[in-house]
């Protein structure tokens, strides 16, 4: 794939999603003279890969990552996110266990096509909860070694105040999808998922937040006991970070 210029642009990103379904640089499957670590990115609540990974796919493809990205969870899609005329609705808006298995089908797709040990995962917002669940409660550790979250919601959201609210868990899992309920600060699946802790053993972890973050809040339940837990100084918030320099750059180190 001719992945062109890095563009550190949300709206050109926004504009390239609605016509493609991959990233620039990523998902090579046929190359074999492909080499290099393997990165499996995985996108957020209601987003796309094509769009969340715009910028970093081929920056880390420049980088001579091998990245591979997948849509997932359009089950228990809500009102909202359900298909509208053409396309399949909103992903990213399913059961967190459910999610998580389908990261598994993708692991062993991408271990099998590459013949790599292990991968690593980056994942945005929910896309992040969706491999801690891989990784604490899938056995995924053992074929992972690095774990990057963006703007995470590892420890869950209050969004803004909003799943305080009562009712409101329940309501948005109607509107949106199904992982919003588990998403909010101190669900049961939260609260299951981490009675251990919250790393897996043998895994490197990072987790990157921005200075600002309307969605994954507050900004402290992004953090995680054992993790390298990094602050932005720019001012880019929950998803503008996905196309800035500081956030992206910070990736890439993580992963070296």
């Amino acid at each position: 794939m001719n992945q062109g210029p890095i563009r550190f642009n949300a709206i050109a990103a926004h504009r390239y999603g609605r016509k493609h379904s991959d990233p620039p640089g990523s998902n090579q499957w046929d190359d074999s003279n492909a080499s290099g670590r393997v990165v499996i990115a995985i996108h957020g609540m209601a987003m796309d890969s094509a769009t969340s990974w715009f910028t970093l796919a081929p920056l880390l493809s420049q980088s001579g990552f091998r990245v591979f990205t997948f849509d997932y969870g359009r089950h228990g899609q809500g009102w909202l996110a359900r298909p509208r005329g053409r396309g399949d609705g909103l992903p990213g808006v399913g059961h967190t266990a459910r999610c998580a298995e389908e990261l598994n089908d993708f692991v062993d797709r991408v271990i099998s096509a590459t013949g790599a040990e292990s991968v690593a995962l980056v994942g945005h917002s929910f896309g992040a909860l969706v491999a801690q669940y891989y990784l604490l409660r899938c056995d995924g550790a053992a074929r992972v070694s690095h774990f990057v979250g963006l703007a995470p919601t590892v420890h869950g959201t209050t969004f803004n105040g909003l799943l305080r609210v009562p009712g409101a868990p329940r309501l948005g899992a109607r509107l949106v999808g199904a992982n919003i309920a588990e998403q909010a600060v101190g669900s049961d699946l939260l609260t299951e998922l981490y009675r251990d802790g919250d790393t897996a053993d043998g895994v490197h972890y990072t987790v990157i937040s921005p200075r600002w973050d309307e969605f994954t809040t507050p900004v402290r339940a992004q953090r995680l006991e054992g993790a390298t837990n990094l602050r932005l100084q720019g001012w880019a918030e929950h998803v503008l970070m996905l196309y800035t320099r500081e956030a992206l750059e910070r990736v890439v180190a993580a992963l070296n």
